[in-house]
């Protein structure tokens, strides 16, 4: 007798790798999608919204009933674009969205308010600028983080050519997102490329994906701007003398909770093991695999790594990933995090140049703010920077930074997971961060039970359109 499982993963077993009725509806002249088919487009970068703004004026109008937007994620491997695609991301805000872009704090970019019928052209056009929404969102490997700073030297370059590897690694491999989406215009044919899925089996995620979601992040000890436990999958780096040793390797981190269901908690990651550059790779497709097998697939609010941990204990999942690998793990290495940089202000980047952070609060990126952004990626982007300059700056939006070089210009941007332990600093201890969502607000009130003082809470209104402050009691 098998075991009960989520209605989800029906969906997904029989979506025949994440097809599922998408094309067809995508044909149809309604504004939604059928309730399956929004299940399964997570997985493609994409989520049905309510608008809430128009079913008002609809309802006002006597045309009750909701009215649907999507959202479409980029997801953006390290935080790391080239100022090209930042431009191209800007210009389908205006042209295909609702004029806004939204930098989230693991390292993605956000398009609101995209009607269906504009979806393909939205999503085609991401690819043209070399990006995807593939994986953005669903029961996948997400968006693999890591430090965007562009600092000039070998620890930072290795450790984002990581970040690509890892996402380029654990990108599903169906065709189906191809089929769907990318397809030439006069002949309609398919348009596969080297980083998109070619093939109709999954060896990695199975006929049903991960039972829920896996994020991975890579800090270094001396700058876990990326919060590098509260990852399902997280590494630090260990350096000796400089160089670039190995990984210690975390797992089952994860701060999300139901606040009703008492089977819920946060987490905190736990060691695991320390392992060599080469066979990071290999030791992650081992942990997910395990999480694939025998994670929860009755209950999607405990499925996630951590609940797996917290079921087996350390001993047994260790001896489970170690099986599949073939050989035991080396115990990880005394080395540990012990300070974080949010890389706001100036900063010089090892080659005698500079970098600037610039701290953005609100969610959504302002129409000023990314007038300024659009410019500065023009500029640099054709290179009229000359290549004698002595300073040459990087500026960021939300810990990001657009490169004033004359070689080929990139576009870093953070909204790093050390956002999360700003938010929560007592009033007048330094700057306020953005704090978001119903999630956030009880995790403010938890904080605000155990601490003395005061705190702010910044938090997005209900239309999403601006902020206010609110000040919560003192403990």
């Amino acid at each position: 007798m098998s075991e009960p499982q989520s209605p989800l993963e029906r969906i997904k077993g029989e979506s025949r790798h994440l097809r599922g009725s998408i094309a067809q509806e995508l044909a149809q002249s309604t504004d939604a999608f059928s309730k399956d088919a929004v299940q399964l487009l997570k997985h493609h970068g994409v989520y049905q919204q309510d608008d809430r703004d128009a079913r008002k004026a609809a309802r006002a109008e006597g045309r009750p009933g909701k009215r649907y937007m999507m959202m479409v994620r980029t997801a953006v491997p390290g935080g790391v674009m080239t100022s090209e695609q930042m431009l191209a991301e800007l210009q389908l805000a205006d042209e295909l969205g609702n004029g806004t872009i939204r930098l989230t704090t693991r390292q993605s970019i956000q398009h609101h308010g995209v009607p269906k019928g504009d979806l393909r052209e939205l999503i085609a056009r991401i690819h043209q600028a070399k990006l995807t929404t593939l994986a953005a969102c669903g029961d996948v490997v997400r968006n693999v983080m890591c430090c965007p700073a562009p600092y000039q030297n070998e620890l930072y370059r290795q450790v984002q050519s990581l970040s690509r590897e890892l996402a380029s690694h654990f990108r599903p491999r169906s065709s189906a997102y191809c089929e769907i989406w990318l397809r030439d215009g006069e002949s309609g044919q398919k348009t596969l490329v080297d980083s998109i899925g070619q093939s109709e089996t999954e060896p990695i995620y199975g006929d049903a994906y991960l039972p829920r979601k896996f994020k991975i992040g890579i800090g270094f000890c001396h700058d876990n701007c990326v919060d590098v436990y509260t990852h399902d999958l997280g590494l630090v780096a260990i350096l000796r003398d400089d160089e670039l040793v190995g990984y210690n390797v975390l797992v089952g981190g994860g701060m999300g909770v139901t606040p009703s269901n008492k089977a819920t908690f946060p987490a905190l990651a736990k060691r695991l093991a320390f392992v060599e550059p080469d066979r990071v790779v290999d030791v992650a497709e081992a942990v997910i695999k395990v999480q694939r097998d025998h994670g929860n697939r009755a209950d999607r609010k405990t499925a996630r790594l951590k609940y797996l941990i917290h079921r087996w204990g350390m001993v047994k999942f260790r001896s489970e990933v170690e099986s599949r690998l073939g050989h035991r793990l080396a115990v990880p290495v005394d080395d540990d995090v012990f300070g974080f940089d949010d890389h706001i202000g100036w900063h010089q980047d090892g080659s005698g140049s500079w970098f600037y952070g610039l701290n953005i609060e609100t969610v959504g990126l302002p129409i000023p703010v990314r007038s300024a952004s659009s410019r500065q990626c023009e500029r640099f982007a054709a290179k009229s920077v000359p290549a004698s300059a002595s300073r040459r700056t990087r500026a960021c939006c939300c810990a990001a930074s657009i490169a004033k070089a004359s070689t080929p210009s990139r576009t870093f941007f953070a909204g790093t997971m050390s956002d999360r332990a700003n938010r929560f600093r007592p009033s007048g201890a330094g700057r306020w961060r953005a704090s978001h969502g119903r999630r956030a607000d009880w995790r403010l009130r938890k904080v605000n039970a155990r601490c003395r003082g005061s705190w702010t809470n910044w938090k997005s209104n209900s239309r999403g359109s601006g902020w206010r402050r609110r000040r919560l009691p003192s403990a």
